[in-house]
């Protein structure tokens, strides 16, 4: 597959798309994403690379959790980035973060944030590398659910 990829803002034939090119099987991860960016809560963005879906990221207007909106104020959020990982290192996971930080400057925004689970050590170093700096005093727990194919 060539190096070469586009982002765009998910439509709703790109969420199914995407669910055959990245499946999710029952958890519908792509589909509840875009549902999200038609509720207005989020913009879904997908990298495309010769004809399949390769990469996503969800850009929330404002951050999911409190303890970031009270410390730090409202600002949009990065979230749920993933690439396939047969492509990591050619600059899609890059190219979904800066069409996100276009997407929330149009919107006003100055500061963009994200989160980032603490054992993953290469989204860490992409986040260094793109500008960002952790903001330790704030310790998160996400939690969220996830439906095998089995539908467990």
């Amino acid at each position: 597959m060539a190096d070469e990829h586009e982002v765009r803002l998910c439509s709703a034939g790109d969420a199914v798309a995407a669910e055959l090119h990245m499946p999710t099987g029952a958890s519908r991860f792509h589909l509840r994403r875009y549902s999200q960016q038609v509720a207005g809560q989020s913009q879904y963005l997908l990298a495309w690379a010769g004809g399949k879906t390769v990469g996503h990221l969800n850009l929330l207007g404002k951050s999911k959790y409190p303890e970031v909106t009270v410390r730090l104020g409202d600002f949009p959020e990065m979230n749920a980035l993933g690439v396939n990982e047969s492509l990591w290192g050619r600059g899609i996971g890059t190219a979904l973060i800066h069409a996100a930080e276009q997407l929330a400057q149009k919107a006003g925004a100055v500061r963009v944030g994200l989160a980032v689970g603490v054992t993953n050590d290469r989204a860490d170093r992409l986040y260094e590398h793109l500008g960002y700096a952790q903001e330790k005093a704030i310790a998160l727990v996400d939690v969220w659910d996830w439906t095998d194919p089995q539908g467990v």
